[in-house]
């Protein structure tokens, strides 16, 4: 039993040996060093949603689709109106006699207006004029249910966006300072024995923290961004 309680010890002693090894080389690091983390998205200016739903109206095909099919029943109507509007026309003509022994024979110029009127059926063409008049109301409201649509993600998008970038800036402006004051402090108590080293490792692993949610925050940042374009279809715009 006491041979193996001492290769116990022999075994733990070992092990803080190493674990002591590892944390004096990691205080080597200075204090300043840049963590290297991976680099987050470049995310685009904080726009306003009526200028980003602007955008979307002019890119996005949804629009364009319901637009050229209100176009085509305004054409539709346009016709039918023209269709009951009546005709004129004006013409002019040279007729001639032919002249005998006792009379002089006279030539006539004649000029004639006209109108043609139309028959038409007026109740069946307000019907045919009302169906397309409705069916443009219609699109109408589609339209008005895409924009509110899109208008409530591009809100929900940006005012995530502006979450983000305030808790990026909470982080690197205030959270990251204090921390790295923390850090100083304790690593220079800790060679005269005032720090304990587990309080060291705690300001090292909290500032690692926080390095890595402002990372996460600046990719998160990064996607909200990513999705207001494909919510503005910029991509379409500039193919």
């Amino acid at each position: 039993e006491r041979a193996r309680i001492s290769r116990k010890i022999r075994v733990l002693e070992a092990a803080r040996r190493r674990d002591t090894a590892r944390f004096n080389a990691a205080l080597q690091r200075p204090v300043d060093a840049v963590l290297e983390l991976p680099a987050a998205l470049d995310t685009a200016p904080r726009r306003d949603v009526g200028q980003m739903l602007m955008e979307a109206e002019a890119n996005r095909p949804e629009f364009v689709v319901i637009e050229r099919r209100a176009a085509a029943h305004r054409e539709a109507i346009r016709r039918e109106r023209f269709e009951r509007r009546p005709d004129f026309s004006a013409g002019a003509s040279w007729r001639f006699r032919t002249a005998d022994d006792n009379l002089d024979g006279r030539d006539f110029f004649s000029l004639f207006f006209g109108v043609d009127i139309p028959i038409w059926s007026g109740e069946s063409t307000s019907r045919a004029t009302a169906g397309h008049s409705a069916l443009i109301d219609a699109l109408e409201d589609q339209r008005e249910a895409v924009r509110r649509d899109i208008r409530g993600r591009l809100s929900v998008l940006n005012e995530q966006l502006d979450v983000a970038q305030e808790e990026i800036d909470a982080i690197r402006t205030t959270d990251m300072p204090e921390a790295r004051i923390v850090q100083q402090y304790l690593r220079a108590e800790y060679p005269t024995r005032d720090s304990d080293f587990l309080a060291v490792l705690d300001a090292e692993q909290r500032l690692l923290e926080l390095e890595l949610m402002a990372s996460v925050l600046e990719v998160r940042s990064a996607r909200y961004s990513q999705e207001i374009r494909i919510e503005t279809a910029e991509a379409l715009a500039r193919h």
